[in-house]
């Protein structure tokens, strides 16, 4: 059967002329499809999204990072990884807003069996083996990289469009060479205009046209800062969960813990609680009939007495465990000395000699 096949028709837009073979490696690849029709981006502000992108033929075969992902999550790994490429240049063309509370609807939108776990390990290693940027992931929650930045310039220099604009914050790529940015404008993520010449890549501070004094940046700068601080304290905390988790012996109820309870945990410190699990980890192992609790009932609540200031060393003893008889001493006998004692022992108790 032939592949579907998608034209576009600038009077009536998105159009598909052939059927067949519809599964869910298509939405992977080509995700949600565009309502796109000439012209668009024409008029006002230059599109953000670019209708195609390049990848490299060679991208099985001399890519390291490539073969890292499908070594340590196969096809599927890097069919989120692509999918999540693709989702950046449909958006914004060059980043896409992303964090991990979307983990189930990527999953969603993805289909084929992917789960919401299986995004969240993934984007983790993308990010941990630099398929995407971690720095500008945690502190402003999105995903992108120097290989999309790459492809996204591509198609701006084939495509001449004039005065668009890059957040220069999210800006990976050296940008010393002018006759690559022919008409682009580099902008603050405030949205404050730096200035940047269309033909030129030099700043010039007079045209920022913003007074130093002026209130309305100090609380526009205020207001980034405390946008910029709740991302970084929420993918700390999450980054900090994630080692405290690898530490705890019983691995069980892990999404049962809320993202409030590990900014908590976040707060009183890795050193901290690492040493109050190990002090858990060892009053249980001092006592031969407790078993550890779950991981979810231990970082909701059961850390709290093994932390610094509740926690005093040399309190637990070692537990024995009480016999049933009364009290009396309990001996151990194999069964031929037992029945050595019982033919050996005269009426009244005493025992022959």
């Amino acid at each position: 059967m032939l592949p579907t096949q998608v034209e576009y028709d600038g009077k009536n837009g998105r159009k598909v002329t052939a059927g067949g073979l519809v599964s869910s490696m298509l939405a992977v690849l080509w995700g949600k499809l565009p309502n796109y029709k000439d012209g668009d981006g024409m008029a006002g502000k230059p599109k953000k999204r670019i209708d195609y992108a390049g990848w490299s033929v060679d991208i099985f075969s001399n890519d390291v990072k490539i073969d890292k992902l499908l070594d340590a999550h196969g096809w599927t790994g890097f069919g989120i990884y692509f999918y999540l490429c693709q989702m950046a240049f449909g958006s914004e063309g060059y980043y896409y807003e992303w964090c991990y509370d979307l983990c189930a609807s990527t999953a969603r939108k993805m289909g084929g069996g992917v789960g919401a776990g299986t995004v969240k390990e993934t984007v983790d290693y993308c990010l941990q083996i630099g398929l995407f940027n971690k720095g500008l992931f945690d502190r402003w929650g999105v995903l992108t990289s120097r290989g999309i930045q790459k492809s996204y310039l591509v198609v701006l220099k084939s495509k001449n469009r004039r005065g668009t604009e890059i957040y220069k914050e999210f800006w990976l790529l050296d940008t010393s060479k002018s006759e690559d940015y022919q008409g682009v404008v580099f902008v603050r993520k405030n949205s404050q205009l730096l200035g940047v010449n269309s033909d030129s890549l030099g700043e010039n501070s007079q045209s920022l046209g913003v007074n130093s004094d002026s209130l309305a940046q100090k609380e526009s700068k205020v207001n980034e800062s405390k946008v910029n601080k709740k991302n970084m304290c929420k993918a700390d905390a999450l980054a900090l969960f994630e080692k405290l988790w690898k530490l705890y012996p019983v691995k069980k109820g892990k999404g049962r813990v809320s993202d409030t309870q590990k900014t908590k945990l976040f707060k009183i410190g890795f050193e901290e609680m690492s040493r109050a699990i190990e002090r858990y980890k060892r009053y249980v192992d001092s006592v031969d009939y407790l078993q550890y609790q779950n991981g979810s009932t231990f970082f909701n609540s059961g850390y709290v007495d093994y932390l610094d200031e509740n926690y005093r060393d040399g309190k637990e003893k070692k537990a024995v465990r009480k016999n049933s008889f009364s009290g009396f001493s309990q001996r151990e006998y194999d069964s031929g000395s037992l029945e050595d004692l019982l033919l050996n022992t005269r009426p009244g108790g005493d025992v022959d000699g």
